[in-house]
């Protein structure tokens, strides 16, 4: 990191995390986005969560494969990990889980699919991230 974007709105260890994130093989399809994709961005807020988006279906399969990266990436440090609303299908459901970095950070990660993008995913300090615009319907 060449500058002190990071210093102020987004920690290292959140950064860390990030990347750690991306480069699990179930998570290859999944560009940051939300709150933390701004703040990387724009420097604007404080950012503690990491919000993970596809415009993939990956399906109860595909977040049953997450989770299973996720247990064995994170061992002992993931606090909890369960996807939510499978009953609504393949499309609606997602994941969400909690992993301890440290004493004093948990981060909560979620993994929504189906999210339709207007443009490219992008790189930005070789993190993916969501367009600037995107369209969930």
């Amino acid at each position: 990191m060449s500058d002190n974007r990071f210093n102020k709105e987004l920690t290292q260890k959140l950064v860390d995390t990030i990347l750690e994130l991306q480069a699990l093989q179930s998570l290859d399809s999944f560009a940051l986005a939300g709150g933390t994709n701004l703040a990387l961005r724009f420097n604007h807020r404080r950012s503690v969560d990491i919000d993970l988006f596809s415009n993939m279906v990956v399906g109860l399969e595909g977040l049953a494969l997450i989770k299973s990266e996720l247990e064995q990436r994170y061992n002992g440090n993931l606090i909890h990990c369960e996807i939510i609303d499978p009953e609504a299908g393949e499309q609606y459901c997602f994941l969400r889980a909690f992993i301890n970095k440290d004493v004093d950070f948990t981060v909560k990660v979620e993994v929504i699919q189906n999210i339709a993008l207007l443009d490219q995913v992008e790189t930005v300090d070789k993190i993916r991230c969501s367009p600037k615009r995107i369209l969930d319907f």
